[in-house]
Order: C-alpha cells, then sequence, then structure tokens
C-alpha cells in the first residue's frame, strides 16, 4: 500500500483471485463513482464496519468498547496516511505535516 502512494516500483503481479464479496463491491463503486464521487469511501466504511462486527462477535455479542477502539484505530491511521500522501505529493517530507516534541532528556 505505501509503496502505491510512495512511488515505490510495483512488485510483480501474480494472479490473484477477488473474493466475490470484494469483486461485487468494486463493481458497485465503479458504477455509481460517476454520480457520487465519494461513494468508494462511503461503501468501503460500510463494509469495513460489517466485516468488524462479524469478526469481533462471539456468545455474548459484540463488545462496543472494542469495536470503537477498532474504527477509531482505522480511522486515525487513515488521516495519517492521508496527510503524508499529501506532502509527498507536494514534494515535502513524509512527515512534513506532524510535529516530534521531546522532553530534555530526549523522551
Amino acid at each position: 500500500m505505501f509503496g502505491k502512494l510512495l512511488g515505490s516500483k510495483p512488485r510483480e503481479k501474480k494472479e490473484t483471485r477477488t473474493d466475490p464479496k470484494t469483486a461485487a463491491l468494486i463493481n458497485a463503486i465503479r458504477e455509481r463513482s460517476k454520480e457520487d464521487p465519494l461513494v468508494g469511501a462511503k461503501l468501503g466504511g460500510k463494509e469495513i464496519f460489517q466485516r468488524l462486527l462479524e469478526g469481533m462477535k462471539d456468545s455474548k455479542g459484540v463488545h462496543i468498547e472494542s469495536l470503537l477502539c477498532a474504527l477509531g484505530s482505522l480511522a486515525g491511521y487513515a488521516c495519517q496516511a492521508n496527510l503524508r500522501a499529501q506532502a509527498f505529493a507536494k514534494g515535502m517530507r513524509e512527515t512534513a505535516a506532524f510535529q516530534t516534541v521531546e522532553t530534555s532528556d530526549g523522551r
């Protein structure tokens, strides 16, 4: 993923088969993207949510605090990845949008 964002040379692609669920999602995005440019993000968000629900479900249901932590982690990562990609696209350091704070002893 970072290779695509940062312009690394792509690896040789092995022939892979897309599972039917993913193929259906990709087709739905292609069909609706002309009407709504954010349809990919909307459908992707719903799909991630559903897969997390399915994966986190146990005999008692879903532990909501764990679900919210997972969703928050994904959202934070997406924000950082976007900022890094924007900085790189502008010819800046990948970390240009971030500030690092250290104490006097280097922590």
